[in-house]
């Protein structure tokens, strides 16, 4: 999809697919983006699941792990917590928030969200979510780098 490719993530999770997680689960994805998509008027939240990489690929979780069905909630959620963690991830939460202004769109602060998005880059210079929602707001933004006077706290796909 064009979402998952703009965003540069794996796994790419829906606001109705979002719903049908437990708790558990869906305190394991980040919130990245509000968008409407081709054909629909009705936005919708995007997250994904920052999956933890090998300690091989410079990542936390053993090259030797193998995920089978013995294997316990508990265990799952310990071993395999996602990639973006702690000072990156509530930096992150904070600037979306930010960035999308609640429903209406009208408690954004596009320039405090830069900010914030611009020290997610300096934590994780490869992510994508945060490279993303930089490009919309210089794309969109006024000339102060605040919110469009439109902006309803989404933004349109233009493509699937």
């Amino acid at each position: 999809s064009q979402s998952q490719t703009i965003n540069q993530v794996s796994m790419l999770i829906s606001e109705d697919v979002y719903q049908l997680f437990s708790s558990k689960v869906q305190e394991m994805c980040r919130l990245i983006d509000r968008v409407t998509v081709v054909g629909s008027k009705k936005p919708m939240r995007l997250y994904t699941y920052d999956c933890p990489k090998l300690k091989s690929q410079g990542g936390t979780l053993p090259d030797s792990i193998t995920l089978d069905t013995t294997w316990s909630n508990d265990l799952f959620f310990s071993t395999c917590s996602p990639e973006n963690q702690g000072l990156f991830r509530r930096k992150f939460d904070e600037a979306i928030a930010l960035y999308l202004g609640e429903q209406g769109g009208q408690a954004c602060d596009w320039v405090r969200a830069k900010r914030l998005l611009q020290d997610c880059l300096l934590l994780r210079s490869e992510d994508g979510p945060s490279t993303n929602i930089l490009k919309v707001m210089a794309e969109e933004s006024e000339a102060d780098g605040s919110a469009p006077g439109n902006w309803v706290g989404f933004h349109a796909l233009t493509s699937k």
